[in-house]
C-alpha cells in the first residue's frame, strides 16, 4: 500500500472540468513534482490533497486513512505557498511556532522545536526578526520551517520559488531538496518550471488539460517522452514531419532516417512525426551507424555555454546545440551543413 493514494480524483467548477481521472500512488519519503502549464490542474490537485478543495469524485488516503472529507486542519499536512504567507506582525520565531501553539504543545517544547527549525534552514539567530527585515529567499525558508515544524505527514509546495530571482531560486532549490532528504518527508511540489522538476524530483507527473500525460523519473520523462505534449513541454525539442519508408525508415525531406524503434503501426507513405533533442544532434560529425541529414543553416544564437544553430530540411526547421569553446567556429546563415544523430535519439511522437 502506498503512503499517499489519490484515486480517480475529479474536480469540476461549474461546467469546467479542472481535473479528470487523476490517480497516483506516492511512496513514503518520495519527492513528486506536478509539472505542467498554467491551467493544467496541478494546483487544484494539490489543493484537494490539502483539503482546500473538495473533490467532485474520488478519494484521498494518507498512510491508510481516508482523508477525503477530513478538514484541512485535521490532516496534519504542511503547506508552503508562492507568496510566503508569513504573519507580518509576528517575529520569525513566532511564525514558526504558530502551528505548534495551535496544537497546544508545552512552551519549552515549542521553543526547542523553533530552534531546531532555525538550524535546519540555516538561519540561527534570526528568531527575533520580522518578515520585512528578511530577503525573499529568507522569507521562503521561514515559510518552509513553519510548514515543517508541526512534523507533517506530507509536505505540499505550491510554486514556492516563482517569486524569487534566478540565483536565489537555484540556492533555495538545493536547500529544499537537502531538507526533504534529511527529513525523509513525503513531498508534493507544484511547478511549471521544467528545470525545477527535473532537478528536484524522484518522479514527475506531467499534466495537461486536467489529465496526467506521463509519470516517471526525470531521466525517463526527458529522454523517453510518451506523447508529443511531454516531448515538447519538457526540454527544448524539435519535431520533424516525414513519411514512413518501406524498410522501417522515416523519410525526412527525401532523406532516410533510421530509428531504434521504427513505427510499427505505420504503412509506407503514412505521415510520421519524429522528435529530436538539440543536444543529440552533432554538426559535421558523422559517427558510424548514425543518421545524417543535409540541412540549411537558418541562423545562429549564442547562449553562453551553448551555441544554438537553427536548421531546415526542405522547410522543416529544427535546432542543434553545440558546446561553446574558443576553438568552435559556428556556421553562418545560408550555409549547407551535415548533421548527424543516433537512431536512439529520434523518437516517434506522431
Amino acid at each position: 500500500m502506498a503512503y499517499l493514494e489519490l484515486n480517480h480524483l475529479r474536480k469540476v467548477f461549474g461546467v469546467t472540468v479542472a481535473v479528470e481521472s487523476f490517480s497516483l500512488d506516492v511512496e513514503r519519503g518520495e519527492f513528486v513534482s506536478f509539472l505542467g502549464p498554467s491551467g493544467c490542474g496541478k494546483t487544484t490537485t494539490l489543493r484537494m490533497i490539502a483539503g482546500f478543495e473538495q473533490p467532485t469524485e474520488g478519494t484521498i488516503c494518507i498512510d491508510g486513512e481516508d482523508v477525503t472529507n477530513v478538514p484541512p486542519n485535521k490532516r496534519k499536512l504542511g503547506m508552503v505557498f508562492q507568496s510566503y504567507a508569513l504573519f507580518p506582525n509576528m517575529t520569525v520565531a513566532d511564525n514558526i511556532a504558530f502551528g505548534l501553539r495551535m496544537a497546544k504543545l508545552p512552551g519549552h517544547l515549542i521553543w526547542q522545536r523553533v530552534e531546531e527549525m532555525l538550524a535546519l534552514i540555516q538561519m540561527p539567530g534570526y528568531g527575533n526578526r520580522y518578515s520585512h527585515q528578511l530577503s525573499g529567499g529568507q522569507q521562503q525558508r521561514v515559510a518552509l520551517a513553519r510548514a515543517l515544524a508541526i512534523q507533517p505527514r506530507v509536505l505540499l509546495l505550491d510554486e514556492p520559488l516563482s517569486a524569487l530571482d534566478a540565483k536565489i531560486r537555484d540556492e533555495l532549490r538545493s536547500e529544499i531538496r537537502r531538507i526533504q532528504q534529511e527529513l525523509h518527508i513525503t513531498t508534493i511540489y507544484v511547478t511549471h518550471d521544467q528545470e525545477e522538476a527535473l532537478s528536484l524530483s524522484d518522479r514527475i507527473v506531467v499534466m495537461n488539460a486536467g489529465r496526467i500525460e506521463q509519470v516517471g523519473p526525470p531521466f525517463e520523462i526527458y529522454n523517453r517522452p510518451r506523447t508529443e505534449f511531454v516531448a515538447r513541454f519538457v526540454g527544448t525539442l524539435s519535431t520533424l514531419h516525414g513519411t514512413a519508408g518501406a524498410d522501417g525508415c522515416v523519410m525526412i525531406g527525401g532523406q532516410p532516417v533510421r530509428l531504434a524503434q521504427p513505427p510499427a503501426d505505420k504503412l509506407p507513405g503514412d505521415a510520421v512525426t519524429i522528435a529530436l533533442r538539440p543536444e543529440t544532434i552533432a554538426l559535421d560529425e558523422v559517427a558510424p551507424g548514425h543518421n545524417r541529414l543535409t540541412a540549411q543553416v537558418e541562423g545562429v544564437t549564442f547562449l553562453g555555454a551553448i551555441v544554438r544553430v537553427q536548421l531546415s530540411v526542405n522547410g522543416a526547421t529544427f535546432v542543434a546545440d553545440a558546446l561553446n569553446n574558443p576553438n568552435f567556429s559556428p556556421p553562418r546563415a545560408g550555409e549547407t551543413v551535415t548533421v548527424s544523430f543516433s537512431p536512439e535519439a529520434a523518437r516517434v511522437v506522431g
